[in-house]
């Protein structure tokens, strides 16, 4: 007899909803085969205090989820429970690309990279959102 497997909320002990913020992050861990300790690492935090995260004992800070937003490419709201996909496609290249620019301290360098890049889009008959386009003046 086949049964029907529906997913429910991550649940507490005590049988309250557990909050987005605590299932999504161990649902991002799991999903890159890492362990609390690599995680914790990743975040700069004991492994203690990462499964008490996890466990919704202490809350995210932001520069926690500015760093899951980079090495993830998931959004804060993802991660607070606000948006459901939250997933921002991008391949390993424009990841690298990524945090290369985030590296950079120079707002002129960046400006002129972006320059750049529209500039080959333009280029290549596409806008910034890969669409076709007609003419030099779009972007």
């Amino acid at each position: 007899m086949e049964t029907s497997k529906t997913k429910t909320p991550a649940r507490s002990a005590k049988g309250r909803k557990k909050p987005a913020i605590q299932t999504r992050i161990k649902q991002i861990r799991k999903e890159h085969h890492m362990t609390q300790q690599e995680m914790a690492d990743l975040l700069g935090l004991s492994r203690q205090y990462y499964t008490c995260l996890e466990r919704g004992m202490y809350d995210l800070t932001v520069d926690k989820l500015q760093t899951l937003n980079q090495e993830f490419g998931v959004t804060a709201d993802y991660v607070l429970g606000f948006d459901k996909g939250g997933k921002v496609q991008v391949s390993e290249d424009e990841l690298e690309l990524i945090k290369v620019l985030h590296k950079l301290d120079n707002p002129k360098l960046v400006t002129s990279l972006l320059n750049l890049v529209k500039g080959l889009f333009i280029s290549y008959g596409k806008d910034e959102n890969g669409n076709p386009v007609k003419g030099r003046d779009v972007l």
